[in-house]
């Protein structure tokens, strides 16, 4: 091989190698979708604290998914309406082949919370009675990932990081 056909080589191994590493698949739904709602009562001012939560996968086999912010929307049918609400949760990092739980802690006046504990089907005396309702499952079919943004870092340095950490 010439001098000529030995860099062309390179410079193809070179692009495939930066394409093959470049393709980091995003997540592209969420895995078990669940709400709770909380309520207190203090000094007669009523506070409520809404939690979504969803498990999301990260199926790339070397790469760890860092500062992961997604949008999520959630459509309810009650009857003929249509409850929608997009909720933005995060995780701090989900590395290879782990699921990685994201997380959105909202407070929310009565008049907020209302249309979403009326489209869950939530007995509202039982709430304030109790103080939280958990366990309130979402379908599949009611949760669409939009949006995922998030850095990435090849596990190998990652771990190099966490370690000078400790």
């Amino acid at each position: 091989m010439n001098v000529k056909t030995k860099s062309k080589l390179f410079i193809g191994v070179t692009v495939f190698f930066i394409l093959l590493l470049g393709c980091v698949k995003l997540p592209d739904n969420v895995n078990y979708s669940n709400i709770r709602i909380n309520y207190s009562n203090i000094e007669g001012k009523e506070e409520y604290t809404l939690i979504f939560s969803c498990d999301m996968q990260n199926d790339n086999p070397n790469t760890v998914l860092i500062d992961l912010i997604a949008d999520i929307k959630v459509s309810l049918e009650q009857n003929t309406e249509v409850f929608q609400e997009v909720f933005q949760v995060k995780a701090k990092s989900i590395l290879p082949f782990n699921m990685g739980i994201l997380e959105s802690v909202q407070k929310r006046t009565k008049e907020e919370i209302m249309p979403l504990i009326k489209a869950l089907n939530v007995d509202e005396k039982e709430l304030m009675a109790t103080g939280t309702i958990s366990g309130i499952f979402l379908k599949p079919m009611e949760v669409q990932l939009i949006n995922v943004k998030c850095s990435r870092m090849n596990i190998k340095e990652y771990l190099k990081e966490k370690t000078k950490e400790q």
